[in-house]
C-alpha cells in the first residue's frame, strides 16, 4: 500500500478534542496494530516521539500525556486539511455510499475537512464520535433553546409590559416597566381558545393585565373592582363593593374635582336593563351586578382612566395575568445622557400592590 501524501495546513478552527473520544485507548491501539488506510495514514504521519509512545503503549495502561496530545494534534492536522482520500488506496475499503459519493466530489480539494471527518468516523466507528457540535453550532443551539425557552416563559408564565399611558397613578406611572404572572390565572395555550388550569381567580384589589374588550389587540391594565356576582356602586367618588365600602389603594390620585350625582355624564357605560334615564357619572355609578364570568375594573387615577365605568365589563377569558413588580422605571421626558437622573432608582424592583 502506498502512502497517501498531502500537505496539511495548521490545525484551526475544526479541533479534535479528547472529549471526541468514545475510547482513547481502543483509538491508539487501533491506529497502532490496523491495516486501513487512515490508520496507516496517522500512523506514518505521526512524530518519532509519539510512534514510540504509541509502539510501546500498553492497554492496561492510561494513556500517556505524550500519546494523546501527539494524537490529537495529527487528528486536528487531518480535520483543517486537504482530504486524504485516495481512489485506489480506497478502492476496497468499505464506505457508506453517501461517503464514497462524497469523497469523489471532495478528492483532490484545497480543503477535505468534511470527507476527513467522514472517514475517520467510518475508521474508527466506536472508538471516536466525530457528530461533536462545532463552537457556532453549540452556539446556533444554544441560542435557538434560549430562545424556545423565553418564548415558553412568555406564554405560559412571566411577561414583561410598560406603562403607556398615566390611568393608574401613582400605582404606576408612565415609564415603568413591569412583569406580570400569567400562570397564576391560567394562561392562554398560543394559537387556541384552551386555557391551562388557574391557581386563583381574580378578586376584587388585584392589579390585572387584560385584553381590551373593545379591541382585543391592546393590552390594558387597570386594579379589578368586583368580579361576577358582585355588587358595584360609585358614592361620591368612594367605591362599594356589595355595599362595603372599599379600601383605597395605597397611591391612588383621588382629589380631581367631584362630578356631583345627578350630572350626567354622556361617555358613561350603562349596563343591560339602564337607560340614560338613570343618571350615572364617573364619580355617582351604579349600583349594578358584575355578570358572572366577567370583571369590573377601575384605574388608580380616578378622574384619568378611561375604564369599564365608560366601557363595560371585562371578560374572564381576556385576563392575560397578574401584575407582579416593576423591574425598571425611567422618565421619559429626561434625556439619556442625564441616566442617573432619568432612572426611577427608588421604583426599581417595588412589588405591585
Amino acid at each position: 500500500m502506498r502512502e497517501i501524501k498531502k500537505k496539511h495546513k495548521k490545525t484551526g478552527s475544526a479541533q479534535f478534542q479528547t472529549r471526541n473520544f468514545k475510547d482513547a485507548a481502543g483509538f491508539a491501539v487501533k491506529i497502532r496494530d490496523a491495516a486501513d488506510p487512515v490508520s496507516a495514514y496517522i500512523r506514518n504521519q505521526l512524530t518519532p516521539r509519539t510512534q514510540k509512545a504509541l509502539e510501546s503503549y500498553d492497554i492496561s495502561q492510561p494513556l500517556s500525556v505524550t500519546l494523546i496530545k501527539g494524537l490529537t494534534d495529527k487528528i486536528n492536522q487531518i480535520l483543517s486539511g486537504g482530504s486524504i482520500y485516495d481512489r485506489d488506496i480506497f478502492q476496497d475499503v468499505k464506505l457508506s455510499e453517501k461517503t464514497r459519493k462524497l469523497a469523489e466530489r471532495t478528492s483532490g480539494g484545497d480543503n477535505g475537512s468534511q470527507i476527513n471527518s467522514r472517514l475517520l468516523q467510518e475508521a474508527y466507528p466506536d472508538e471516536i464520535d466525530m457528530d461533536k457540535k462545532g463552537t457556532i453550532r453549540e452556539y446556533t443551539e444554544s441560542f435557538a433553546i434560549a430562545i424556545i425557552a423565553a418564548l415558553i416563559i412568555r406564554a405560559f408564565f412571566i411577561q414583561a409590559f410598560k406603562i403607556p399611558t398615566g390611568s393608574m397613578e401613582d400605582t404606576l406611572l408612565v415609564g415603568d416597566f413591569l412583569l406580570v404572572n400569567k400562570f397564576v390565572y391560567g394562561a392562554q395555550i398560543p394559537f387556541t381558545n384552551w386555557r391551562l388550569p388557574a391557581i386563583q381567580e381574580p378578586e376584587s384589589g388585584d392589579v390585572v393585565i387584560f385584553k381590551y374588550p373593545i379591541d382585543p389587540s391592546l393590552d390594558y391594565i387597570k386594579r379589578c373592582i368586583a368580579v361576577g356576582g358582585q355588587t358595584v356602586e360609585l358614592k361620591d367618588k368612594v367605591v362599594y363593593v356589595d355595599g362595603v365600602p372599599m379600601d383605597f389603594p395605597p397611591d391612588i390620585k383621588n382629589d380631581y374635582p367631584l362630578m356631583a350625582k345627578g350630572v350626567p355624564d354622556p361617555d358613561i357605560f350603562y349596563p343591560e336593563g339602564y337607560t340614560m334615564d338613570t343618571i350615572f357619572n364617573r364619580d355617582n355609578f351604579g349600583p349594578i351586578t358584575v355578570p358572572e364570568n366577567h370583571l369590573f375594573m377601575m384605574g388608580d387615577n380616578r378622574g384619568n382612566s378611561e375604564d369599564s365605568r365608560f366601557w363595560g365589563f371585562v371578560p374572564r377569558e381576556n385576563v392575560v395575568g397578574e401584575a407582579l413588580i416593576i423591574y425598571w422605571s425611567w422618565e421619559y421626558g429626561v434625556p439619556l445622557y442625564k441616566f442617573f437622573t432619568k432612572v426611577r432608582w427608588s421604583r426599581i424592583a417595588n412589588l405591585i400592590k
